[in-house]
């Protein structure tokens, strides 16, 4: 683990993708705690038109289900206990919080947000997602956290009817398959104050 006593910043030089078969992309992450805010920043850069980004909604909505397609996603728990919860941003602005109370046990809707405040740019060379999270809805500046950081990444088919080959991204990949919810994941220590 990842431990950040001094420093409040991470940065990753990039997250590893479990399939061996995946776009010629790299994904990058940072990631900074200042007392109750979280600031988050993914970077996918490469080859981004092998991968099929949904496009910009005119209004982003919770929606379930973002990780079947493309997906920027980051598990954040209390350090020492079991409960967890799991961020979907999708690059169309779509996103949702879950709340869970252990591995993959009790999945709810996490109501403490109503909106994520997020942006998202799209090039020709690369999708940049920053988003800047109130971390005062779900746990107390004095708490130290847990974080994974992960994608999902859906390559682009022949067809646009089609869908493409799916592959999973993360700072550490702990399992036998991949899996994000596993606790030994959450690679990034972040202090509280």
């Amino acid at each position: 683990m990842v431990d950040l006593m001094r420093e409040r910043t991470l940065v990753l030089s990039q997250l590893e993708s479990f399939d061996e078969l995946h776009p010629a992309i790299e994904i990058t992450g940072e990631l900074e705690r200042r007392g109750d805010r979280l600031q988050l920043s993914y970077k996918l850069a490469g080859d981004v038109a092998a991968v099929k980004l949904p496009g910009l909604t005119a209004l982003a909505q919770r929606r379930n289900q973002l990780w079947q397609r493309s997906c920027f996603e980051f598990f954040l728990g209390i350090q020492g206990e079991p409960g967890y919860w799991e961020f979907n941003l999708s690059p169309n602005g779509d996103w949702n919080v879950y709340r869970l109370s252990g591995y993959r046990e009790g999945l709810t809707p996490e109501l403490a947000y109503g909106a994520l405040p997020f942006t998202v740019m799209v090039t020709e060379s690369f999708c940049t997602l920053d988003l800047d999270l109130d971390l005062s809805q779900i746990v107390a500046a004095d708490q130290a956290l847990e974080v994974g950081l992960t994608t999902v990444i859906e390559e682009r088919a022949e067809s646009e009817t089609e869908s493409g080959r799916i592959s999973y991204w993360a700072i550490a990949h702990t399992g036998p398959e991949a899996d994000f919810h596993r606790r030994d994941s959450f690679g990034i220590q972040l202090p509280g104050t």
